[in-house]
């Protein structure tokens, strides 16, 4: 959503124009998402056609995952060798509380196992991708601790 000279003045609008004319499946929570404010990344959801994704996330004031997020998606696409997949995809980033005002962040590992559970044992998906956006230490330690995950494209 930013940093740019459009982001100023779009808050971030002007990327979900171009993701959306793209076809993006779904999108992760970064930091960027909150450079303008929670209300901001509300109307960049509002107009996005494709869900963000988020397990981690949640608002203060409600205790609940943050609004315009749901914890993960799935998508069915047909596999020329394979058949019908049944994908799986979730998204967790790190802790933002020093800069972003009204949210706070559960443990990514805890969360992100959890996603991995309900994917797996609930929803019988062929596939888990994990949306990460951590740093480079964080990913490798993710890796190494939350199983389960067939993809991650951090």
């Amino acid at each position: 959503m930013s940093p740019s000279l459009w982001s100023g003045q779009f808050k971030g609008l002007q990327m979900i124009e171009a993701h959306n004319a793209l076809g993006v499946d779904f999108a992760c929570l970064g930091n960027h998402e909150f450079d303008f404010g929670i209300d901001a990344f509300l109307n960049v959801s509002a107009a996005s056609k494709f869900p963000w994704l988020n397990v981690n996330a949640y608002e203060a004031s409600t205790k609940k995952l943050l609004r315009g997020t749901q914890p993960y998606a799935i998508k069915k696409f047909n596999a020329t060798t394979m058949g019908t997949m049944k994908i799986g995809a979730f998204g967790v980033m790190y802790d933002m509380q020093d800069t972003s005002k009204g949210m706070y962040w559960t443990d990514p590992i805890t969360a992100s196992k959890e996603a991995v559970k309900a994917l797996r044992e609930v929803e019988k998906v062929d596939m888990v991708i994990a949306l990460t956006h951590q740093f480079l230490d964080d990913d490798n330690r993710f890796s190494q601790l939350v199983k389960g995950v067939d993809m991650e494209p951090a």
